[in-house]
């Protein structure tokens, strides 16, 4: 064999052995920058986003990879594809702002996140450094401010205590994995100072999202006696821990009032004028919808007309499902439910997903994620990263 060919060969061997080795560090740099992003969330949600930036950035650089997993997900990524051109239709009849949308882009917009690959020990790390970074910032920055509800790193309280949601879920799905006692003690009492941190914020639509996702999970995973103990542990600690929690669940009869002005307690009764409404406004704009842009506007319209007092109109209507039916109609719901149904049941982890999915779910009846961009990211994201995984140790391709 001549020379130049023995030099090609070679050549041709060290490049392939390079774009090999490559693919593997881009692969670990992924997994590396996602955790960094989930982790980063309870230190400052700035921080978070420049790691999910990096985190894509590193994505599409393996893009022999990252194409190779969309293929192999297709159903997953027509799905979204089919959201967004809903969405973008809808904006361009609308004459939506580009700055109004980009929230519901977040689908397509880390789709390459399904291209890492995520262990069983990942989700243990992420629950650990998580409970961490939260209690120190719960007793060095909560304490220190002394505000009645804490809000964590996000814009709202409620936004912060999905996010913990999601952290309290994971460490219940890495009890299955612990063998030693004394990792399953340890885990265990993390996840109830993270309920303590929890149920300082007040909220009541996540504390349903946390108790439909214990349910969800433990009846396929856990026995009924497990699932008994986690209830009755995190029901104890909301009785006995002080906080504002039960008071704001106490207050709930007040919906019962025909008469809005009546309901005494300001949220409640903003959230049941939201509902009006969408109610009344569902069937108007049930097929592009009126557009993000103009739901504050036209509130503001009808709590004036209906003389509704105390209550201020904003840009989302606190229930996510009516709320994506007035912006952009009926059909970009039921594209976004596709979404969740496709993803559940085309992955290999369909239990822990579909318990992260039904925790979204049920948090998007009383808020509207997409209008906060910190929730939705942090949802999408865990459940893309462990859509090729099996019970979260992911199968090698």
């Amino acid at each position: 064999m001549p020379i130049y060919a023995h030099i090609y060969h070679a050549t041709q061997k060290y490049v392939r052995l390079n774009k090999m080795q490559l693919g593997v560090l881009y692969e670990s740099l992924s997994k590396y920058g996602i955790v960094l992003y989930f982790i980063t969330n309870f230190i400052n949600r700035d921080i978070s986003n420049v790691f999910l930036i990096l985190t894509l950035l590193i994505c599409l650089l393996n893009i022999k990879n990252l194409f190779c997993i969309l293929r192999e997900k297709k159903s997953v990524v027509i799905s979204i594809i089919l959201f967004t051109s809903w969405i973008l239709l809808s904006s361009k009849m609308n004459n939506v702002p580009a700055n109004e949308i980009d929230n519901y882009l977040r689908p397509f917009l880390l789709l390459p996140l399904l291209s890492i690959r995520f262990t069983s020990k990942d989700l243990i790390f992420i629950v650990i450094l998580s409970f961490i970074l939260s209690t120190l910032h719960y007793l060095f920055i909560f304490n220190n401010i002394g505000n009645i509800r804490y809000g964590g790193t996000s814009s709202s309280p409620i936004t912060y205590a999905n996010l913990l949601v999601i952290i309290i879920v994971l460490g219940i799905h890495n009890l299955t994995y612990l063998k030693s006692k004394l990792a399953y003690s340890l885990h265990i009492s993390m996840l109830i100072v993270l309920f303590i941190i929890f149920i300082d914020t007040g909220t009541r639509g996540p504390l349903l999202a946390l108790l439909s996702a214990i349910l969800v999970y433990g009846y396929y995973k856990y026995t009924r006696t497990h699932v008994l103990f986690f209830l009755l542990t995190f029901s104890a600690l909301l009785l006995v821990v002080p906080n504002k929690t039960v008071d704001r669940i106490y207050e709930m009869h007040q919906a019962d009032s025909y008469e809005i002005n009546n309901i005494k307690q300001g949220s409640l009764r903003e959230r049941v004028a939201y509902l009006k409404f969408g109610y009344d406004n569902l069937l108007k704009s049930s097929f592009f919808g009126i557009g993000p842009q103009n739901v504050e506007t036209q509130l503001q319209e009808f709590l004036k007309y209906n003389n509704y007092k105390n209550i201020n109109a904003r840009d989302h209507l606190h229930n996510e499902f009516i709320d994506l039916c007035i912006k952009f109609g009926i059909l970009s719901l039921v594209l976004f439910l596709l979404i969740m149904f496709t993803l559940q049941r085309t992955s290999d982890n369909n239990v822990l997903i579909l318990t992260i999915i039904t925790a979204l779910l049920v948090s998007q009846l009383t808020q509207s994620h997409f209008s906060h961009h910190q929730a939705i990211t942090f949802f999408i994201s865990l459940i893309y990263i462990l859509h090729g995984s099996k019970e979260g140790v992911c199968k090698a391709r």
